[in-house]
C-alpha cells in the first residue's frame, strides 16, 4: 500500500514500516468481515509494541517518532467517525505510554507536509490537463527507482525532467520578483518611492510585500521534491539559493549585535 501521509514519518527505527504493518493489519481485519471497533482491538497490542520501542531513548512527554506515529495512526482511523468512542480510548490510551496527555498539544494533528501545486501539467498522450500536487498526489509509480507522477486519466508518466524545468522557471521567477519588490510603509501603506530613504515621511518603517519566509518555504519544499525525484539541478539551485539566505540571515545578525 502507498500511504502518502506515511512520507512524513521519521525512518527511525522503521517508523514508516510500524506504520504500514499496523494499518495492513487494520485492512486485513475488516477484510475478515470485522467491525472497525473490533479491528481497532485487534491492532492495540501491536500499535502499543511498537510505539514502546520507537519511545526507547527518548524521554517521556516529549517529541519523538512515537508520538509522530500515534498522531499519524490516528489521523488515518479517525476517518470513520462512527467509531469515535473506541478509537478516543485507542488514542487516550497510545498517549499515555509516552507520556503525554490527550488535550497536549503534542497530541494534536499537525499537516508539516508543506506542498506545491504545479499547474496546468499536459499529459502528452491524452493531451489531459490538470493542476499536479508535488507532494501529495496521489497519482504516482516507479520508474528506474525514482518516483515519477502519473496521468490521472490514461495513466501515461510525465516527464520528469519537463516538470524540474518548470519548477525551475517558477523558482527563479519567484526569486527575482521578491529581490525587485516594492516596499511599502507599515504604517500608511503607502508604496516607498526614494531608494535611499530609511523611513517614510510618516515615520513608518518599510516592509516587503513578498515575506522572504515564503520564498524559503517555497524552496524548502522543492528541494525535498528534487532530493525524492532525483532533479539535481533544480535540487543544486534551491539549495544553494537557501544557504546562501542562511549565511546573510546570519551575517545580519552579526552585524546588529
Amino acid at each position: 500500500m502507498n500511504w502518502t501521509i506515511a512520507e512524513n514519518l521519521p525512518t527511525d527505527n522503521g517508523c514508516q514500516d510500524k506504520f504500514e504493518h499496523i494499518l495492513t493489519q487494520y485492512m486485513e481485519s475488516l477484510s475478515n468481515k470485522q467491525s472497525p471497533a473490533q479491528a481497532i482491538k485487534q491492532i492495540a497490542h501491536t500499535a502499543y509494541d511498537f510505539v514502546l520501542n520507537l519511545n526507547k531513548g527518548f524521554a517521556k512527554g516529549k517529541e519523538g517518532p512515537a508520538i509522530q506515529l500515534i498522531r499519524t495512526l490516528i489521523k488515518v482511523l479517525s476517518v470513520n467517525k462512527n467509531f469515535a468512542d473506541e478509537i478516543n480510548d485507542f488514542r487516550r490510551n497510545m498517549l499515555r505510554f509516552v507520556g503525554i496527555g490527550e488535550f497536549s498539544d503534542l497530541a494534536e494533528w499537525k499537516d508539516n507536509c508543506d506542498t506545491y501545486i504545479l499547474n496546468e501539467v499536459i499529459c502528452k498522450a491524452c493531451n489531459h490537463c490538470r493542476d499536479l500536487d508535488l507532494c501529495k498526489d496521489k497519482h504516482r509509480a516507479m520508474k528506474d527507482g525514482v518516483p515519477i507522477w502519473i496521468c490521472s486519466q490514461c495513466y501515461v508518466s510525465y516527464d520528469n525532467e519537463e516538470i524540474e524545468n518548470k519548477m525551475i522557471d517558477i523558482a527563479l521567477r519567484k526569486i527575482m520578483t521578491y529581490n525587485l519588490q516594492d516596499l511599502k510603509c507599515v504604517r500608511c501603506k503607502e508604496i516607498k518611492r526614494e531608494n535611499l530613504s530609511l523611513y517614510c515621511p510618516c515615520s513608518g518603517q518599510f516592509e516587503s510585500l513578498i515575506q522572504a519566509s515564503d520564498i524559503e518555504s517555497m524552496l524548502k519544499t522543492f528541494l525535498n521534491v528534487a532530493e525524492n525525484h532525483k532533479m539535481n539541478l533544480l535540487q543544486e539551485i534551491s539549495g544553494n539559493t537557501l544557504l546562501r539566505n542562511i549565511i546573510l540571515n546570519e551575517l545580519e545578525v552579526f552585524c546588529s549585535s
